[in-house]
């Protein structure tokens, strides 16, 4: 079975695939678990819909909102032999792992926001961790983390907050207090 990217970010969640005519739910299944065929998993009628669409030698990822759709061709995952990005010349980078839910939910609020031209994203490959990103990038060593502004952020709920307030684009968080508060 070919490696396919999914994004478990909104209920009910959605599988479809050519064996199936109607989409059926999809209770968070390991990507292990996905059959060959899946094509696409989508959301309610408000949310993205995100698509999985098979890897090769690049991974693809699409991501329709509302009537249009942005196509992103993902880079591969830094692994220890990897070359650093050069660090804080100007460019706003997210780092990520494809696996990892909690970099998945900073990832689309990136593309959510449209800032897949201003925030690159740079994989990095979990089981087999760039030495230098440790020690040049982020300390903590995890994922996600966010460089903008000369500073490197993370933790994943703290970096929705942040790309909510300083990159332009649909709000991620609601302004009304009392929904805030709950």
């Amino acid at each position: 079975m070919a490696a396919r990217l999914a994004f478990h970010f909104c209920s009910p969640l959605l599988l479809a695939s050519p064996e199936h005519s109607h989409p059926r739910p999809l209770h968070a299944a390991p990507l292990t678990e996905l059959p060959a065929s899946t094509t696409s998993v989508a959301c309610s009628a408000r949310r993205p819909r995100m698509f999985i669409l098979p890897s090769g030698r690049t991974r693809r990822a699409a991501m329709a909102v509302g009537t249009g759709s942005i196509e992103e061709v993902l880079p591969p995952s830094l692994n220890s032999t990897a070359e650093p990005p050069p660090l804080f010349d100007g460019t706003t980078r997210l780092y990520i792992s494809y696996a990892c839910p909690y970099a998945q939910r900073t990832w689309i609020a990136r593309n959510y926001k449209g800032l897949q031209e201003k925030v690159k994203l740079v994989p990095i490959d979990l089981q087999d961790r760039p030495s230098w990103y440790k020690e040049k990038v982020y300390s903590p060593n995890k994922v996600p983390s966010l460089e903008h502004n000369n500073e490197v952020k993370g933790e994943s709920l703290d970096l929705l907050k942040y790309i909510d307030t300083h990159f332009d684009g649909p709000a991620l968080l609601s302004n009304v207090s009392a929904k805030k508060e709950f």
